[in-house]
């Protein structure tokens, strides 16, 4: 069930927190099938940032070559989860000022020259959302559709 907006823009930025944690688990989760099968995991992998970690699954799935059709879309959901860290980033390291004397609530960027923006809670609630519907698909190919191939016999060099 997706989260509903109620204009609170502190709980939405939290929902926001909540869910990119939860799909972080799930990356780790397959990251860590992925290593296993890996003649040679990096380092510390655990330790990466999420976008290293989401940039080896991509390296390991490609050397797969063609997947099978539980697994074919994950490439493609990868980039877009990529996307949705690098807006999550935008938010907790920019800072948020209320709506002060009916003014609308700003985004002002913590890193880069991006300008100044208007920001809602709906917009970070669908965030929050974007970030839910990816986690069902990473834990069922944590849970089952990794290590399915791999039973398989299904190996990359």
């Amino acid at each position: 069930m997706p989260l509903v907006d109620d204009g609170d823009i502190i709980r939405a930025l939290g929902f926001v927190t909540l869910n990119a944690a939860y799909l972080e688990e799930a990356i780790e989760a397959c990251v860590d099938l992925l290593a296993v099968q890996d003649l040679a995991p990096p380092r510390r992998i655990e330790r990466l940032p999420i976008s290293e970690q989401t940039a080896y699954m991509k390296r390991r799935l490609a050397a797969y070559g063609v997947l099978p059709d539980e697994l074919a879309h994950m490439p493609a959901s990868l980039d877009a989860i990529d996307g949705l860290f690098r807006e999550r980033n935008d938010f907790i390291h920019g800072r948020i000022y209320g709506n002060l004397e009916g003014l609308p609530d700003r985004l002002l960027r913590g890193r880069g020259r991006a300008p100044d923006r208007e920001i809602t809670s709906a917009e970070l609630i669908s965030l929050a959302n974007d970030f839910i519907a990816f986690i069902p698909g990473l834990n069922a190919a944590s849970m089952f559709a990794l290590p399915r191939v791999f039973a398989r016999g299904y190996a990359a060099p």
